[in-house]
């Protein structure tokens, strides 16, 4: 059934192209058909992948309501992934309907946008004056939930690990622009606790300490579990933690024993649901408001519900960094397969007296 579902919608999308001349131009779904079936095919592993996913994906790539941009990877870029997976492993994922779907809504995004301005951004972003001492980058919000990166570079894009050059970009459909990228994208599949783990055990590592304090507050195999509600972690740096220590008037050791403390100030670096740049700034509307959402404040900045129970402000530096509680924020939006990661320059510590 799930796959006459997949035929007819095809076949829609096929028929569209055999209008007269006075139709529009065809949907996103039409397009990967014209494509894949041209003497020259383009798009074809990407139809493959499409037949074997939720029928209501290639739905909502056919329906003319829709404004979307798909980042999509070349036949050559499905063949380079069936290489590495292997011939058997890569069948399978085709087959696996909600494997495969998941995948594909990884690589599509929200609204209309075409190269130059994906490029603006970008460019925006790293023109910034305190651009240039941190590693934060534009992000875009998949249906797939996680986000992709969008980075500048030598006449080329970079989303995540793809390439996208202006030749290759903009393919306009009626409901959305199709960007064919050299690499197929794939969604965080690490926990949260497996990354602090793996970045915090590393040579010169700027993670120890909270890698020591979440294992010691008995919050780091949580955070390694995915069947647990996602949250989000603002990950201090080491430096950020040793000036915390100091002025405290304790040492790491002292902390670390101190499981009630400890735990609070972990817990104060801990915010409930998926928390992105984009969504701290005041211009998203939330309808309803996610848990991790306080309020905005008089300029709009983001009000944070922590699972301490503190409440965090987002806020801007002097040269308009990104901070929380004052500490800046250099890297964002590195997606966990159950939650998101900042990188923040300062311990935040719960409110004394509380």
């Amino acid at each position: 059934m799930r796959r006459l579902i997949w035929i007819a919608v095809l076949l829609l999308a096929i028929g569209l192209l055999a209008l007269p001349a006075v139709a529009q131009e065809p949907t996103l779904a039409g397009v990967i058909a014209e494509r894949a079936a041209a003497d020259t095919p383009e798009f074809s592993a990407l139809l493959a992948a499409l037949q074997g996913a939720d029928p209501a994906l290639l739905e909502t790539l056919n329906d003319p309501g829709a404004s979307l941009t798909i980042f999509a990877p070349s036949d050559a870029a499905f063949a380079a992934v069936q290489a590495a997976m292997g011939d058997e492993a890569f069948a399978a994922l085709l087959a696996d309907p909600a494997q495969i779907t998941d995948v594909l809504r990884f690589h599509i995004v929200a609204g209309a946008l075409d190269y130059a301005t994906l490029n603006a951004g970008a460019e925006a972003l790293s023109s910034l004056p305190f651009a240039q001492n941190s590693s934060l980058r534009i992000t875009l919000p998949t249906l797939q939930g996680q986000h992709v990166d969008v980075l500048p570079g030598f006449e080329a894009l970079t989303i995540d690990r793809a390439t996208l050059t202006p030749a290759n970009a903009d393919i306009v459909a009626s409901n959305g622009v199709i960007h064919l990228i050299d690499a197929m994208l794939q969604p965080e599949a690490t926990t949260l606790g497996d990354i602090v783990a793996n970045v915090g055990s590393t040579a010169n590592s700027q993670f120890t300490l909270m890698l020591a304090a979440l294992d010691g507050a008995g919050l780091l195999e949580s955070l390694a579990d995915p069947a647990n509600d996602p949250v989000t972690l603002f990950l201090p740096s080491d430096t950020a933690f040793n000036a915390a220590l100091a002025e405290m008037g304790i040492t790491a050791d002292e902390l670390l024993a101190d499981t009630e403390l400890l735990t609070r100030i972990v817990n104060t670096h801990l915010v409930p649901g998926r928390v992105y740049a984009a969504d701290l700034g005041g211009a998203a509307v939330f309808d309803p408001a996610p848990a991790w959402l306080a309020g905005f404040d008089d300029d709009g900045n983001a009000l944070i519900n922590t699972l301490e129970g503190a409440t965090l402000t987002f806020g801007r530096g002097p040269d308009g960094q990104p901070q929380i509680n004052g500490g800046n924020l250099f890297v964002n939006d590195v997606d966990g397969s159950n939650g998101v990661i900042f990188v923040v320059d300062k311990l935040l510590q719960p409110p004394s007296g509380e």
